[in-house]
């Protein structure tokens, strides 16, 4: 004789009913808040890259007019120190006072057809020590075919300071050059805007810097990186980039695995110069904030 099933209690039920109904709940739930933290995850990635690429253009923006003042002021040197109508004096005056008006000019050098430095018009209390006495045959032979031409940066302190050289055309463009004028530009101005431009990005080590066409660390969050030109080769976002590729088309945004770890970073090519900017963060932090 078989014994009967034992016969479930309201209160047992009623029980089993509402644990049923908590997990078949509770299930989507988690599903749906699993989604909504991905979604959120997404979407802030997608404006820390909107909120990286405003950054890298006020900062483009900031070296174009550090370095554009001094390329002017260059020209206008250059174009005074070959005009036939004025005297000697007269010339060394508006060159003199050309340097004082530019703000991004403290210094310009003054050299003959083969390179050699002729004189340097400064500022009361500039160093020129660092000025070079030759001028590179390679520099001399680019600025004959551009207007301008940028050059190797130096180490220094508060920060390197970038070669710029224009070349001396009595007869006007296209003209024989018949000499150089030539200024190591301090990028302190863009080491500032460094400064308060990664107050947006956290307090991540490399947040936003900028290199040269080596990789040379030229303005960094960081000032002692830049002012010693050390490499960021293989860093962040320059993960297997080539230097030949820092065009000022260069654009790139994503994802990179460096010694640090995996990092959200935006790359973009600067204009009129082989060099680069680059924002980012570790992706913990942007995580952290989910």
């Amino acid at each position: 004789m078989s014994t009967p099933a034992p016969r479930l209690g309201p209160a047992s039920l009623r029980f089993k009913l509402a644990t049923l109904a908590l997990l078949l709940a509770t299930l989507p739930l988690a599903a749906i808040g699993w989604l909504a933290i991905q979604v959120n995850f997404d979407t802030l990635v997608t404006s820390q890259r909107e909120l990286q690429i405003a950054l890298l253009e006020d900062l483009a923006r900031t070296l174009d007019d550090e370095l554009g003042d001094a390329e002017a002021g260059l020209d206008t040197i250059a174009r005074v120190l070959s005009d036939a109508s004025l005297d000697g004096d007269a010339r060394l005056v508006l060159a003199e006072a050309t340097v004082e008006a530019r703000t991004s000019l403290d210094h310009v050098a003054v050299y003959d057809r083969e390179g050699g430095l002729i004189d340097v018009i400064r500022e009361a209390g500039t160093d020129t020590a660092g000025t070079p006495e030759q001028l590179d045959v390679d520099l001399r032979s680019a600025a004959e075919g551009q207007r301008l031409v940028t050059g190797p940066a130096r180490a220094g302190e508060p920060s390197p300071r970038v070669l710029l050289v224009v070349a001396i055309r009595p007869e006007g463009a296209g003209g024989p050059v018949t000499g150089y004028v030539a200024s190591g530009v301090s990028l302190v101005g863009v080491q500032d805007r460094i400064g308060q431009l990664a107050a947006h990005l956290g307090a991540a080590e490399d947040a936003l810097f900028i290199v040269d066409h080596e990789f040379h660390v030229l303005a960094h969050v960081d000032p002692t990186r830049a002012s010693t030109l050390s490499s960021a080769a293989d860093e962040g976002a320059l993960v297997g980039v080539d230097p030949d590729t820092l065009v000022p088309m260069i654009a790139r945004s994503g994802e990179y695995e460096d010694a640090q770890g995996v990092m959200v970073g935006t790359l973009i090519g600067l204009p009129n110069r082989p060099w680069a900017a680059v924002a980012q963060l570790p992706r913990e932090i942007g995580r952290a904030h989910v």
